[in-house]
């Protein structure tokens, strides 16, 4: 059995803290903003704009995406550079929760490319109609 640490539990050890880690890395203060959208017959390849355009150094924690059954569809929750930034082709045909499921999505910097900022549900595969519910968490120090 190995005993092995994090990136940011290595440079604790090393007796760094608050001039060595990152802001928002280790004692950042999580911001959440809320949205919802009610669905009536939104055709595949529609997009759904979340949250406004998020600020500029926020590091994404989570994405959560609550929805009714909404048909035989799939959502990418993602930005104009990225469509499936955070989640990629999630079914929505039974009612349920969606997370970020992409690795690089955790942790994301807001602003790291022009666009990333403003949250995108884009549809795929059917027409969905139903009400989606979303939260962004991040930390922004």
């Amino acid at each position: 059995m190995s005993a092995v640490s994090g990136v940011n539990q290595t440079i604790i050890d090393a007796g760094g803290l608050s001039d060595q880690l990152a802001r928002g890395l280790i004692d950042g203060r999580v911001k959440v903003c809320l949205d919802s959208y009610e669905a009536s017959t939104l055709v595949s390849g529609s997009t759904i704009k979340l949250f406004g355009a998020l600020p500029a150094g926020a590091k994404i924690v989570e994405m959560i995406i609550d929805f009714d059954a909404l048909g035989s569809a799939t959502i990418d929750v993602g930005d104009s550079n990225d469509a499936d930034r955070y989640i990629s082709a999630d079914s929505v045909s039974s009612a349920g929760i969606s997370h970020i499921e992409n690795i690089n999505g955790r942790g994301y910097v807001i602003g790291t490319t022009a666009g990333d900022n403003q949250i995108l549900i884009t549809t795929g595969s059917a027409s969905i109609s139903g009400t989606i519910k979303a939260a962004v968490l991040y930390t922004q120090d």
